[in-house]
């Protein structure tokens, strides 16, 4: 099993760095992972920017990067698992594909092709996070699915 994470941006934050390099540690031994980062468009970079225009290269930097297997993007507008329902969610995706990739978006978001093409749209509520952050938090939650899916203790 392969999870490949496609981000916008990179980490600039140590602590973030060190907490993902943990998660990535525990995750190893139920999944590979693979994290790509995308640069963040230079057209949504100044507060003038063209939002668009910086959105739609991003998302097609990143439908480069989506290979066979299902496809998860993070996505406000989509469906908000409990830990458990997620857990089931990964564990029919691990069931049929190989590799599972999960999308964040830069701060501005996705164009909603991509949205679209997508096998599902994972929220995770309807606050804001920045997206930085939001890579930690897919990683824990991806790890505390395994173990779940593993009958281990940690979810609890």
């Amino acid at each position: 099993m392969k999870f490949r994470i496609i981000t916008v941006g990179k980490l600039k934050e140590k602590y973030l760095a060190e907490a993902c390099a943990e998660y990535v540690k525990r995750l190893s031994p139920y999944a590979a992972v693979e994290v790509i980062e995308i640069p963040e468009s230079e057209y949504g970079r100044e507060a003038a920017g063209d939002v668009s225009r910086a959105v739609a290269q991003e998302s097609a930097e990143i439908l480069k990067r989506i290979t066979a297997g299902a496809t998860v993007v993070l996505d406000c507008d989509g469906e908000n698992p409990s830990s458990p329902e997620l857990s089931a969610k990964l564990n029919f995706f691990m069931q049929t594909s190989a590799v599972i990739s999960f999308v964040i978006g830069g701060s501005h978001g996705l164009t909603d092709g991509l949205k679209t093409r997508a096998d599902y749209r994972l929220s995770f509520g309807k606050m804001t996070y920045p997206h930085q952050l939001m890579r930690v938090m897919l990683l824990e939650q991806l790890y505390r699915a395994c173990m779940i899916n593993a009958n281990r203790a940690y979810h609890k």
